[in-house]
């Protein structure tokens, strides 16, 4: 039915046609589901989707973050709302308490107004406030109707025992219903979060107290939506939805988002596998990454239309202008962007700066010998000398660029650095920093590795959710992909062309290798990213 058709100046794909056909013939309340692969045309395919099979229909289009809403908003038709999940829950419920999204829940403001713990010298006050606000977060993301104890979490110990735990446990679980009861009350005081009225709106209508008016809804980025998203996708009744999404783009598991194409109970499946983003070489790198490290048995195409090249070696100083440097870690973030400056250049941040700067308070009150208030990751360490004992482990060795970057500059200088950057312009800045995390959505001309992405993918077993972050990485790329600093790519990459050459800058020392991992304490890694 669709073959033939025209959309915005362009034909429809087969693989586009199949799945406006497949949305066109379902029933109200079935789900298409669309794997998709990067720069494979989703947004293009949801908007024909919306277009030619639902003219004129009240749709509405959930976008992953605030600043794909803004890119996306434009290509839709007046009838469809697109926003976030936050967003449209904000427009029902988060408004009503704009006043107390202000401030930002601390563990030291949490610790002024909570009644006192008697946990029987098991845990510190700082350690135990981190725990209930974790727990609050965890409770927040999932489809659950209340707090219980399934939702606390602890900090690790290799010591505590079973009876312990579940005396933290219980009690971790009282304070957060203390704690959630402040929080969602109407004439409290206590800051919130996006996440907590994001939760008083699904459980309004999971309670039926609310309803939206949509014919049809589509979620975007559904590889990487959090429990609750999903559950909102089923509480909206009457309506076709359409999850898109690339199961190889899950990275944010480890701070609760869930793989909803692994989920949802697809009525209809699709796909989209031509990647009009970058070329065939980029793709093949792509493919190669994914069936090397996951046996997917993927075969993504590259635009036939557009030559890309990727660079494996780097022989001059002078770097490639407008380029995106991605970064795995924070902490390699902080070390690109003092490089960057020393170098002259005018760096812009693609992330939200809030999280850089909240590290560097919170490893400021570790050197002061003082608990990280501000930062519930660090509260894991209890002086600065233990975070760079463990620096300097195998497993610990992703904050050594932040080490050295705080050693060599200080963290007032490191801080006014970001308070700079945070100013500059992104069309007038020559360089854009990223961790790979903060660039999904995002795309480039020339996309460069930093050398932290070697580390996780040298020497030792590579888990799902790092092969799916260096595939994110890799994808952002339209014309130039600089892999110099990245050997692991290299050696994937071996005896399929000659290197391309050209001016950029001297890749550093990469991480050192290791041959035994510990998942445990590379969760705490992740909590930097």
């Amino acid at each position: 039915m669709y073959s033939n058709y025209n959309f915005k100046g362009l034909s429809l794909s087969e693989e586009q046609s199949n799945c406006l056909e497949l949305f066109s013939n379902m029933d109200y309340n079935e789900t298409l589901g669309i794997q998709a692969g990067a720069g494979a045309s989703k947004t293009f395919t949801s908007t024909a989707i919306a277009s030619l099979v639902m003219p004129n229909c009240r749709g509405l289009y959930l976008a992953y973050n605030s600043a794909i809403v803004e890119e996306v908003k434009k290509q839709f038709p007046r009838y469809v709302d697109v926003t976030t999940t936050h967003g449209i829950a904000y427009k029902y419920v988060g408004k009503h308490y704009k006043d107390r999204l202000v401030g930002r829940l601390t563990i030291k403001v949490y610790l002024k107004v909570a009644k006192p713990v008697n946990a029987q010298g098991l845990i510190t006050p700082q350690a135990f406030a981190a725990s209930v606000m974790k727990t609050i977060n965890t409770y927040c993301l999932s489809q659950d109707m209340s707090i219980s104890e399934k939702h606390v979490i602890l900090p690790k110990s290799n010591d505590r025992k079973e009876d312990a735990t579940a005396f933290l446990s219980e009690k971790v679980s009282i304070a957060a219903n203390e704690l959630w009861k402040e929080l969602i009350n109407p004439n409290g005081t206590l800051p919130i979060t996006h996440d907590v009225y994001l939760k008083l709106f699904v459980l309004k209508m999971a309670q039926n107290k609310l309803s939206l008016p949509y014919e049809y809804v589509m979620l975007d980025e559904a590889q990487d939506t959090a429990p609750i998203a999903q559950q909102l996708m089923h509480l909206l009744l009457n309506s076709k939805k359409v999850a898109v999404g690339d199961k190889f783009q899950s990275i944010y598991e480890w701070r609760g988002a869930d793989n909803a194409m692994a989920h949802l109970n697809f009525s209809k499946e699709g796909q989209l596998t031509t990647c009009y983003r970058f070329g065939q070489s980029i793709a093949d790198l792509a493919n190669n990454v994914l069936n090397h490290h996951l046996n997917a048995g993927v075969a993504f195409k590259g635009n036939p239309n557009k030559e890309s090249q990727i660079i494996t070696e780097t022989i001059h100083s002078k770097a490639t202008p407008n380029r995106l440097v991605l970064c795995r870690t924070n902490a390699m973030l902080f070390s690109e962007m003092m490089k960057s400056l020393k170098r002259g250049e005018k760096p812009y941040l693609l992330k939200d700066p809030n999280a850089l700067f909240t590290t560097l308070k919170g490893i400021e009150q570790l050197k002061a010998g003082r608990t990280p208030t501000e930062s519930a990751e660090l509260t894991n360490f209890s002086s600065w000398a233990e975070l760079k004992e463990h620096a300097n482990s195998q497993i610990g060795s992703d904050y050594l660029p932040l080490i050295k970057a705080i050693d060599e500059y200080g963290i007032s200088s490191l801080t006014k650095s970001v308070e700079s950057v945070t100013n500059q312009v992104k069309g007038q800045a020559d360089i854009v920093l990223s961790t790979a995390h903060a660039s999904k959505g995002a795309e480039a001309n020339h996309v460069v590795l930093a050398s932290d992405f070697d580390y996780y993918m040298n020497g030792c077993d590579v888990e799902d959710s790092e092969v799916n972050l260096l595939y994110v990485a890799l994808t952002r790329a339209k014309e130039t992909l600089d892999v110099a600093q990245c050997s692991a790519l290299k050696r994937l990459m071996a005896n399929k062309a000659q290197p391309k050459i050209v001016n950029n800058i001297n890749a550093e020392q990469v991480m050192p290798q290791t041959t035994k991992r510990n998942p445990a304490l590379e969760r705490l890694n992740l909590l930097l990213s």
